[in-house]
């Protein structure tokens, strides 16, 4: 399957501007001279200001290169598909790589992941996760082709409130209900899209598949109600607070204020089996 977008001269703009703010929340490239590794697949294209090389899906060339510049930059960014970062990351040890002594920074994006794969990362490049500024950031970003390259971010705060709720119950049924996986927590800006759920049978209650209305006025081809497949929960920033404020968790309420949304996977990857629902989310 694939998907088509239409944008116009200010909507490129938009997104370059939007992609910058987010690398810059992430990763402070504007007080850091930095340099951007784009490894997804050919085709898929950053749209940012930062310089930087397209290189697909080369782990031994993004290795040679970071080797090349490391003289010329105070960090790099790797932007990589969610699976592709762990063979980056492992062929890189394997080649000498001490990526803890590296300043690299990792954002990934365009699949559902667990928070032990984000863990198993972290080891690889020795990194601990928990701390609320870590010194390397493994974080990601939803998006797709027609809405854009950050529809939802994760920041530090919402990377601790999943790890969070995967280790405590009594967070993970606050925020969600009876759940069986952990849904991947992010920040989306309500000034940009109206999201809304319609009620799927995998999620049961208080969760369904996203319909996003775009609410930029200037966009060329406007989304109402536009269904990407994606699947989850809304959960005001307020609803949140008074949650972990409850369960005195206070240090974990996000710095951020924007709404969260909660991606529970996609609604077209599950199948029937003795009644009951099994989704791909499971066996990852």
């Amino acid at each position: 399957s694939f998907s088509l977008g239409m944008i116009n001269r200010k909507g490129t703009e938009s997104m370059f501007e939007g992609t910058d703010r987010l690398l810059d929340a992430w990763f402070q490239t504007r007080k850091k001279k930095t340099f951007l590794i784009n490894t997804c697949a050919m085709g898929v294209s950053i749209p940012t200001s930062l310089s930087g090389i397209n290189l697909s899906v080369r782990s031994d060339k993004v290795v040679a290169l970071l080797r090349a510049l490391r003289p010329y930059y105070e960090q790099f960014v790797v932007i990589s598909d969610v699976y592709f970062l762990k063979k980056l990351l492992e062929d890189g040890r394997s080649a000498g790589v001490r990526w803890s002594r590296w300043p690299v920074q990792f954002a990934m994006g365009g699949e559902w992941f667990p928070e032990s794969y984000r863990q198993y990362l972290a080891s690889l490049v020795e990194v601990d996760l928990d701390r609320p500024r870590p010194r390397t950031r493994i974080v990601s970003s939803m998006g797709a082709a027609e809405l854009g390259f950050n529809v939802c971010f994760e920041s530090d705060d919402t990377v601790r409130l999943r790890r969070l709720a995967d280790s405590d119950e009594r967070v993970r049924q606050a925020l969600f209900g009876s759940i069986d996986t952990v849904p991947m927590i992010g920040h989306y800006d309500p000034l940009r899209w109206f999201i809304e759920l319609t009620p799927t049978q995998e999620l049961g209650s208080g969760g369904g598949a996203f319909a996003f209305t775009s609410l930029d006025l200037h966009a060329a081809m406007p989304l109402v109600r536009y269904q990407t497949g994606d699947c989850g929960y809304i959960l005001p920033y307020e609803r949140v607070r008074q949650i972990l404020r409850s369960l005195k968790y206070d240090a974990y309420i996000p710095a951020v204020k924007y709404p969260l949304l909660a991606v529970a996977g996609r609604t077209d990857h599950a199948v029937t089996a003795a009644g009951k629902n099994v989704r791909i989310e499971f066996l990852r």
